[in-house]
């Protein structure tokens, strides 16, 4: 291929393409995923918020897909090169934002019970007392919320452009409980900058008017979905220790 590759993620190349464009390309997946994708990254680009606009989808070949859609040239609002006053700067607003995105409604697109129901249904590694327990939760507390939930929010997902903050990667975005969203944000900063997650939800907190123990209290279910995603075995065994206290 010759357009210059700028970027990879778990399962796809980002390649720079004509006309200020982007091309995500992903192998190995049927294109109704990345409709779904796109179709979750339209939502929040209609709702108003600064998401990269999406302009096609297509197949390539047999098993390979293109999403075509606006490049936003900039940097991430945190890097591991900061100092520590600039990470908190760049944490603050990256909360800010994260709020922002729980202020739009998004009642058509997957609940976020269903989808992590069926991540602890078909996961691998948790015993059947802790999955009963987590489904049970579950379905106990997380029916009704049908906030824009983005999935996978962190810094990393935030790009900074000379004139404002856009959020990219909106594959894992569902209608949902925004806290369960925010918790799922600090468990991923406390595996990378455990000293600045802190940081990070006393912001949020503080501009959605909330308690940490709000967010807090669903650190078990959402511990739960993250055992059964690819990460280290290491860190899977520590979780799982804390479920079994």
């Amino acid at each position: 291929m010759d357009m210059e590759l700028i970027g990879e993620g778990r399962a796809s190349k980002v390649y720079l393409g004509d006309n200020n464009t982007v091309v995500k390309l992903y192998k190995n997946i049927p294109i109704s995923e990345a409709l779904h994708e796109a179709n979750n990254q339209r939502v929040a680009y209609e709702a108003g918020l600064l998401v990269p606009k999406i302009y096609d989808v297509r197949q390539l070949g047999d098993n390979v897909v293109a999403v075509e859609m606006e490049y936003i040239v900039g940097s991430h609002p945190v890097t591991f090169n900061m100092s520590r006053d600039e990470m908190i700067e760049g944490l603050e607003i990256t909360a800010r934002l994260h709020f922002k995105v729980h202020t739009v409604k998004a009642p058509g697109l997957t609940h976020q019970h269903e989808l992590m129901k069926s991540k602890i249904n078909r996961g691998r590694f948790l015993d059947g007392e802790i999955k009963a327990r987590m489904l049970t939760f579950i379905s106990q507390n997380l029916q009704e919320a049908d906030c824009l939930c983005h999935g996978d929010f962190h810094p990393l997902n935030v790009i900074q452009s000379p004139h404002s903050y856009y959020i990219i990667d909106w594959v894992d975005a569902c209608s949902g409980n925004p806290y369960i969203d925010v918790c799922r944000s600090c468990l991923l900063l406390e595996e990378q900058l455990e000293d600045m997650v802190e940081v990070y939800l006393k912001e949020y907190c503080r501009t959605a008017k909330l308690s940490p123990d709000d967010i807090w209290r669903y650190r078990p279910v959402v511990t739960a979905v993250r055992i059964e995603e690819n990460i280290d075995e290491q860190l899977r065994q520590k979780y799982l220790r804390a479920l079994t206290i």
